[in-house]
């Protein structure tokens, strides 16, 4: 691996002290206040992000770095900074600088083969699917094997202690359950099509592959907790999403250890949030559902502290005597294909957050940011969700369209419906 320059070195440092005093702001501190409150159910005003994961390579500045290790702290010094001026949301800058835990696994013994679309964006793919036919292929299925990689963590945590000594301290975070789908899993193992025939050609062999994949997932999460390589997502870490979870109610006791810096810690998954969906099941009814997965939902959740379910499916469809039999669940993400006015009916009363997820289409299609039209988008939800303790969030917004201004605007309308 090519080393840091004593150029790149003094780079990153002053990088790091400009998230260092983000970190440190009033700005920063009120944000970390507002989400804490907000997941009690006392915030003062709705908590606002704006995910810049899919168009961050439009909003980042060049490269300064050259060597692979520099460029890799330094976009995530600059992930850390630049989305505050030009967006202006309510994130949390965290006070130190993550790593992520090297853990892998062999997924069920075979090899599995994506082939990614071309263009900037590269967000695009196809499985090559391992089970064409669940009669034949499911037994060809093995139990994963788990790995982590404690040399390659010690050798990370000396690089980058070594050049951000003094400014930011190194944390270690396993990021590895943060999206535990089960349904997501087996659209990756088999088409979606396929699955959807099996359905009703071999139900028994459908249960038994939901059975297996959660059973999988399951061990995944079990394993980590033996071994002691659980990491926090209660405190400054976005673990849903793009909703941050800061919380009292985790962990759930004390805890002796919870920096795997420090030594493998005695962290429990009841101490944590798990973030899962299943918007892979959009194409089936409610009734199919509940029959094919909401049980191993159930039995996955269970294991869990508290609950952020829901991506881009319609929720409304699968809540009442479905997803509302999940005890832990905190919050739920409602997206743009979700009925909003059906869903707020159903939450009320039941402590359980709306988040909800925008509309991409004001932000990334088209220069110009249509205010009038976003501005009611958000009304809508506001005056829908009312009574209901809302958070609201942008994700899967790719192209830009050369107008980064758009970003900060979105803020202040949406902010500006609030205060209302």
């Amino acid at each position: 691996m090519e080393a840091i320059t004593v150029k790149e070195r003094e780079y990153l440092r002053d990088l790091a002290k400009k998230q260092q005093e983000y970190a440190e702001e009033e700005r920063n501190l009120q944000a970390i206040k507002l989400w804490k409150q907000h997941n009690s159910f006392c915030g003062s005003r709705p908590p606002v992000v704006i995910e810049e994961i899919g168009f961050w390579e439009q909003i980042r500045p060049r490269f300064y770095c050259s060597s692979e290790m520099g460029q890799f702290m330094e976009n995530k010094l600059l992930q850390a900074t630049v989305p505050i001026s030009l967006i202006g949301d309510d994130r949390i800058i965290e006070d130190y600088f993550s790593i992520d835990a090297p853990i892998s696994s062999d997924t069920y013994g075979i090899v599995m083969e994506r082939k990614k679309a071309g263009g900037v964006e590269n967000v695009g793919y196809r499985d090559v699917y391992a089970i064409e036919d669940l009669e034949t292929d499911l037994d060809g299925l093995q139990a994963s094997k788990f790995y982590f990689d404690e040399e390659k963590m010690k050798r990370q945590i000396d690089i980058c202690s070594d050049i951000l000594d003094g400014i930011l301290p190194v944390r270690v975070e396993n990021r590895t359950l943060d999206w535990s789908g089960i349904a997501e899993r087996m659209i990756h193992l088999m088409s979606m099509e396929n699955l959807c025939i099996a359905m009703y050609d071999c139900p028994n062999k459908v249960h038994e592959f939901v059975k297996f994949v959660t059973d999988d997932l399951l061990n995944f999460a079990k394993w980590q907790e033996e071994q002691g390589i659980l990491t926090p997502n209660w405190n400054l870490q976005r673990c849903c999403g793009v909703s941050y979870g800061i919380t009292d109610e985790l962990p759930q006791g004390k805890r002796k250890n919870t920096e795997l810096e420090k030594g493998r810690t005695d962290i429990r998954l009841k101490d944590l949030w798990i973030n899962t969906n299943a918007q892979e099941t959009v194409v089936i009814s409610k009734d199919m559902y509940i029959e094919f997965f909401l049980s191993h939902y159930q039995r996955l959740t269970q294991e869990f502290g508290l609950v952020y379910y829901g991506c881009c499916e319609p929720v409304h469809t699968v809540f009442e005597n479905g997803l509302d039999q999940i005890e832990n669940l905190r919050k739920l993400s409602i997206s743009p294909w979700c009925n909003e006015e059906m869903i707020a009916e159903q939450l009320q009363g039941k402590k359980i957050i709306y988040s909800r997820k925008i509309s991409p289409n004001y932000l990334g299609v088209g220069h110009n940011l249509d205010e009038q039209a976003f501005r009611k988008h958000i009304r809508k939800t506001l005056d829908t969700a009312k009574g209901l303790e809302i958070e609201i969030l942008s994700r899967d917004v790719y192209m830009l369209d050369g107008n980064i201004k758009k970003l900060a605007r979105a803020t202040e309308i949406i902010r500006e419906e609030i205060e209302r």
